[in-house]
């Protein structure tokens, strides 16, 4: 009795170890991406003059790619609000955003 037991208990294990590790292999999604409220100055080439924003971003944090929330309206006059994918234009801000 004792030995069919351990045989039955055995079988289940080996049975049920696949999808235990399927489970545990899944990376989790939570915390994937971050939202914070940053300041940042915007110059301008033409006057010189420099402007302080603020607003919202989302990172990915398993890609690094970043998004700005925008706020505006379309075309029609109705409010609009969406994510836009924040991307670097050449290898100089690539550069001095490593060097930071």
């Amino acid at each position: 009795m004792k030995s069919k037991f351990i045989i039955i208990s055995m079988l289940l294990i080996i049975i049920c170890s696949p999808a235990i590790a399927a489970v545990n292999s899944t990376p989790s999604q939570v915390g994937r991406y971050q939202l914070f409220q940053g300041t940042y100055r915007i110059g301008s080439a033409q006057d010189g003059q420099v402007a302080e924003a603020k607003d919202v971003f989302k990172i990915d944090t398993v890609t690094g790619k970043t998004w700005v929330y925008m706020t505006g309206f379309d075309e029609n006059q109705n409010p609009v609000e969406f994510w836009r994918l924040i991307e670097e234009k050449n290898a100089a801000l690539k550069q001095s955003a490593q060097e930071m």
